[in-house]
């Protein structure tokens, strides 16, 4: 699950309650899937580890 697209989707409220916020996540969710949304990564694993590696 993307937490950015969830924190995205809700920036204009807040949800105060446990089971409104799970069944708002589980929507997302099958948004994205019936989408099949994918994730753009802006570097590759060897670069990641290569700054990894200096940090």
């Amino acid at each position: 699950m993307n937490y950015l697209f969830c924190l995205g989707a809700c920036l204009e409220r807040r949800i105060s309650d446990r089971t409104i916020l799970e069944f708002e996540i589980a929507a997302w969710e099958k948004q994205r899937n019936q989408e099949k949304s994918s994730v753009n990564w802006r570097f590759k694993t060897t670069d990641a580890r290569r700054k990894m590696g200096r940090l």
